[in-house]
């Protein structure tokens, strides 16, 4: 092989090489983003769950209070 063909053949491993990191970093990022979103939807989910139980234990308190009255 000649100089030249060694010459080449570095340059597309190093061209080959950057893209790969350039493609890993994008797919790094995109983990990231991802990771962020599911962090807020588990925390609306929590918060939603939070509220729905506090309207039930409400709900639970009023039921006995106005039993409560009527007995």
């Amino acid at each position: 092989m000649s100089e030249q063909q060694e010459g080449r053949d570095l340059q597309e491993m190093s061209e080959a090489y950057a893209e790969a990191q350039t493609r890993a970093e994008i797919a790094a990022w995109q983990c990231l983003v991802g990771i962020q979103e599911l962090n807020r939807i588990e925390q609306e989910t929590a918060t939603a769950w939070s509220r729905g139980l506090r309207d039930i234990i409400d709900a639970i308190d009023k039921a006995r209070e106005q039993l409560g009255r009527t007995q």
